[in-house]
C-alpha cells in the first residue's frame, strides 16, 4: 500500500495575480540593479582614470557578473547594453557622444559586447543551474524522507497484515458486526451521512427531510434535487449522473432550500462502495453547511477586487497632472464602482487674486440637470463633507433627521434628480485642507454599503494626492513662465541699455581723443591729464556694460561655443603680453610655466583665453607691488588644468564660494580703491561650465590664491 501523492493546493486568481506581480517586481528590480551597476562602473571608471586607462571595461565586467548572478541572463545582457552605451558617451572620445571613431575603441567596444554577453549568458546559466541543483537537492531530500517514512509504514503494515492473517476468520465476523453498527450509526448521525443504492437512487435521507421539509416520497429517487436552488439544480444533477456513470467520487456545492424558505450553501461528497469483484454496491457520502466559509471566501475576493480597483484608479491618477481630467476620472470611476445613478465632485480652486471658488464635475447625468441649481450650501447634510469631519452614508437620505431643515427648499430643490440612497466622502489633502467632496446618489433606497464607502474613501485619498500634485505642477509651470518672462525682459532691457549707453560713451571717448590730439586747439598739461581721466572712465564704464551684457547672454543661453582640440601651451603663450602693461605698472613678476606640457583640451579657444585673462587681471589687481604671478599647466588622463597663482592678499575661506556669484566683491566699502563690478569671476565660471569644465579657488588670507581652470582633455 503506497501513500497517495497529495494534490497541489488550488490557488485563487488573487494569489496567481500576486505571484505574477511579485515576478514582475523581482524582474524590474533586477533590471534596475543592472542599470545601476552599469552606471556605478562608469562612475568608477571616470573616477579612477589612471587605473582604468588600459582597462576601460574592468569595472563593467564585474558589474555584468554581479547583475547576471543576481537577475539572470536578461539582467546581465541589459547591463552589457547599458555599459556599451555609457562607456562611449562618458569615457571614449568624443565625450558625450554615442559615436566612436577610433578603430581601437571600436574594437575594444565590440570585444566588450561579445565577451560581456558571453559572461552574462554563462553567469546567468551558472546561476540558474545552481538554483536548479539546490531545488533538485531539496526535492531529493524530501523524497528520501518520504521514502523512509513509506518504508517504516510498510514495515508497520507488514506486521499488521501478518497479525490480520491470523485474525482473518474473526475479522469477517467483526466486519459483519461493524456493518450493522455502521448502519445504526448512520441512522443515529444522519445530520451528516447519506446513502444511495448502486444506481444512485435515494431511498431515504432523514436529515435532508428535517432540513428541507420534504417527505420521504419527495426525497426518494432523484426527488431530493427539487430542494436545490433552481440555478444549481441542472449542474448538480449532471455532476451526480457523471459520477454514478463513471464510478468516481462525487463532489458538489449548491444552495439548499430550508423549511423556512431561505437558502444556505452546502457541500456534498460521496464515494462508491465496491465489493471484492469491483462492483458498486452502494454510494456513501456526507454533506455539511459551508455558508460561512463561502461568505468568508466571497468577502476575501471582494476585498481583493476592492484593492485592485482602487490601485488601478490610483495608478491612472498618478500619471495625470491636469486638474480637470483628474476630477472627471475620479467622478466617473467612483460612480461606476458604487453603482450610483449619478455622481458629482465639488472641488475648490483659488484664482489669481487669491479668492476661492467652487467647480464641479458630473457622471451619470447631463450637466444641464444641475446647471440651473446653485452650488450646494453648508446645510446639516453637506456640512460634514465640506468641513472634512465625516463620511455620510444613508440608505434613505429623505428619512435622515438632518434632511430638509433649511429654507427655502427644505430638502432638494424642485426638479432635482430623485435621491434616496446617498453617499458623500470628503477629499482632504496631505496638509489637512479640504479640497472638495464626492457625492453619489440613487433613486432607490439601500444601494450603498460599507464596501462602497471604503472604495470611495480609497479613491478620495488618491484623488487628494493627484490634486496636490496637479496644483504643484501648475504652480511650477506658472513660476517657470514668470521666470522666463522676467529673464526675457531682463535680456531685452540689458540689450537696450547697452545700446543706449554705448552710443554716448563711444562719443565721449571719441571727442576726448580729438581734444587730446589738439583738433580744437592747443591743450595744456592739466587739460591733458583731465582728458586721460575722462578716457579711462569711459573705458571703465564701457567694460562694465560689456561684462553685464556678456553675463546676460550666458544666463539666457545665447553664447555659442566652438569646441575643438586646443593646444594649451600655444593658447597661453600670447596672454602675458596682453597684461604686460598692467604687470609692469605695479612692478610685478609674471611667469609662464608650461614647458614640457603638450596637452590639448576640448574647449573653445577664445573662451579659454577670456577666462585666463580675467584671472590674470584679478591677480594683478589684488597683488601688491613687487609680488609675483605664475601661470602653470597640469594634465592627467581625463583633464587639463590651467592654474593662475598669485602672492596677493588671499581670500577668506567663508568668501571663496561667494566670489563666483555676480556683483560680489571682496571689498564692498564705498572707499575701495580697486575698480571692478564683481562680474569677471562669475562670467569665467559660467564659461568654464559651458565647456564641461570647472573653475575653483584655493586660498588663505595673506598666502595668495590659486585659481584652477579644469577642462576635458581632448583625445589624441
Amino acid at each position: 500500500m503506497t501513500t497517495p501523492t497529495p494534490e497541489p493546493p488550488v490557488r485563487t486568481s488573487g494569489e496567481r495575480r500576486t505571484e505574477r506581480r511579485e515576478r514582475l517586481i523581482r524582474r524590474a528590480a533586477a533590471f534596475v540593479i543592472a542599470i545601476a551597476l552599469a552606471l556605478l562602473a562608469t562612475a568608477l571608471t571616470r573616477a579612477l582614470p589612471g587605473f582604468t586607462a588600459r582597462a576601460v571595461f574592468f569595472f563593467h565586467f564585474a558589474a555584468i557578473m554581479v547583475a547576471s548572478w543576481y537577475g539572470g541572463r536578461r539582467a546581465g545582457l541589459l547591463c552589457v547594453l547599458a555599459s556599451a552605451l555609457l562607456v562611449p558617451y562618458y569615457i571614449l572620445a568624443p565625450i558625450h557622444s554615442f559615436l566612436v571613431f577610433a578603430p581601437a575603441d571600436v574594437a575594444r567596444l565590440l570585444g566588450f559586447v561579445i565577451l560581456g554577453s558571453v559572461i552574462a549568458i554563462l553567469s546567468g546559466g551558472l546561476r540558474d543551474a545552481m538554483r536548479r541543483t539546490l531545488i533538485q537537492g531539496e526535492e531529493l531530500q524530501d523524497q528520501a524522507m518520504e521514502l523512509e517514512q513509506q518504508v517504516e509504514e510498510s514495515q508497520t503494515m507488514a506486521a499488521q497484515l501478518e497479525e490480520s492473517n491470523e485474525q482473518l476468520l474473526r475479522g469477517e465476523a467483526a466486519l459483519r458486526r461493524s456493518e450493522r453498527r455502521y448502519r445504526a450509526l448512520a441512522e443515529a448521525t444522519s445530520e451528516m451521512v447519506w446513502t444511495t443504492d448502486a444506481n444512485g437512487m435515494v431511498e431515504d435521507m432523514p436529515l435532508w427531510r428535517a432540513l428541507t421539509g420534504q417527505s420521504t416520497e419527495e426525497v426518494r429517487g432523484h426527488g431530493w434535487l427539487e430542494a436545490l436552488h433552481p440555478d444549481d439544480r441542472p449542474r448538480t444533477a449532471a455532476i451526480w449522473a457523471d459520477a454514478v456513470t463513471a464510478r468516481r467520487p462525487y463532489e458538489s456545492e449548491y444552495r439548499l432550500r430550508l423549511k423556512d424558505g431561505s437558502y444556505r450553501w452546502y457541500r456534498a461528497r460521496g464515494v462508491p462502495v465496491l465489493d471484492e469483484m469491483g462492483t458498486v454496491v452502494e454510494w456513501v457520502g456526507a454533506f455539511r453547511d459551508v455558508q460561512e466559509r463561502r461568505q468568508e471566501r466571497q468577502r476575501r475576493e471582494e476585498e481583493e477586487a476592492l484593492v485592485t480597483t482602487v490601485q488601478r484608479i490610483g495608478g491612472t491618477l498618478a500619471g495625470e497632472l491636469h486638474l480637470d481630467r483628474i476630477v472627471q476620472t475620479v467622478t466617473d470611476a467612483a460612480t461606476e464602482v458604487t453603482g450610483a445613478e449619478f455622481g458629482a465632485f465639488f472641488y475648490n480652486l483659488v484664482d489669481a487674486r487669491g479668492e476661492s471658488y467652487t467647480l464641479y464635475s458630473l457622471s451619470g447625468a447631463p450637466r444641464e440637470a444641475f446647471a440651473r441649481f446653485p452650488m450646494p450650501r453648508n446645510t446639516q447634510v453637506f456640512e460634514p463633507t465640506f468641513h472634512g469631519t465625516a463620511i455620510v452614508r444613508s440608505d434613505d437620505i429623505t428619512a435622515d433627521p438632518r434632511y430638509g431643515k433649511m429654507a427655502p427648499h427644505y430638502g432638494m430643490p424642485k426638479g432635482h434628480l430623485p435621491v434616496r440612497s446617498y453617499l458623500a466622502v470628503p477629499v482632504i489633502s496631505r496638509a489637512g485642507e479640504v479640497l472638495g467632496g464626492l457625492f453619489f446618489g440613487h433613486s432607490e433606497a439601500g444601494r450603498f454599503n460599507e464596501r462602497h464607502e471604503r472604495i470611495v474613501s480609497g479613491i478620495a485619498g488618491y484623488a487628494a494626492v493627484a490634486m496636490d500634485n496637479a496644483r504643484l505642477y501648475e504652480a511650477e509651470r506658472t513660476a517657470r513662465r514668470e521666470a522666463e518672462a522676467a529673464s526675457r525682459a531682463k535680456s531685452d532691457f540689458l540689450a537696450m541699455m547697452s545700446h543706449e549707453l554705448r552710443t554716448p560713451l563711444n562719443a565721449i571717448g571719441g571727442y576726448a581723443q580729438l581734444l587730446a590730439m589738439g583738433v580744437r586747439g592747443p591743450v595744456s598739461e592739466a587739460q591733458t591729464t583731465d582728458l586721460d581721466r575722462i578716457a579711462r572712465s569711459q573705458r571703465h564704464l564701457l567694460s562694465i556694460i560689456n561684462d553685464i551684457l556678456n553675463l546676460a547672454r550666458i544666463e539666457s543661453g545665447q553664447v555659442a561655443y566652438h569646441i575643438e582640440a586646443v593646444d594649451i601651451a600655444d593658447s597661453l603663450a600670447a596672454l602675458p603680453a596682453l597684461v604686460a602693461p598692467l604687470v609692469d605698472a605695479k612692478q610685478l613678476t609674471l611667469t609662464l610655466d608650461v614647458d614640457g606640457v603638450r596637452a590639448r583640451a576640448s574647449a573653445d579657444r577664445e573662451k579659454l583665453q577670456q577666462i585666463v585673462l580675467n584671472l590674470l587681471s584679478n591677480a594683478v589687481k589684488f597683488t601688491k607691488p613687487g609680488g609675483s604671478i605664475r601661470i602653470a599647466c597640469e594634465a592627467d588622463d581625463a583633464s587639463v588644468h590651467v592654474l593662475v597663482i598669485d602672492s596677493g592678499e588671499g581670500i577668506p575661506a567663508e568668501r571663496q564660494d561667494a566670489i563666483f556669484e555676480p556683483f560680489v566683491q571682496l571689498d564692498t566699502s564705498l572707499t575701495r580703491t580697486r575698480e571692478g563690478t564683481g562680474l569677471g569671476l562669475a562670467i569665467s565660471r559660467d564659461l568654464a561650465l559651458g565647456m564641461d569644465g570647472s573653475l575653483t579657488v584655493e586660498s588663505a588670507v595673506g598666502a595668495g590664491s590659486t585659481f584652477r581652470l579644469t577642462l576635458p582633455r581632448a583625445s589624441s
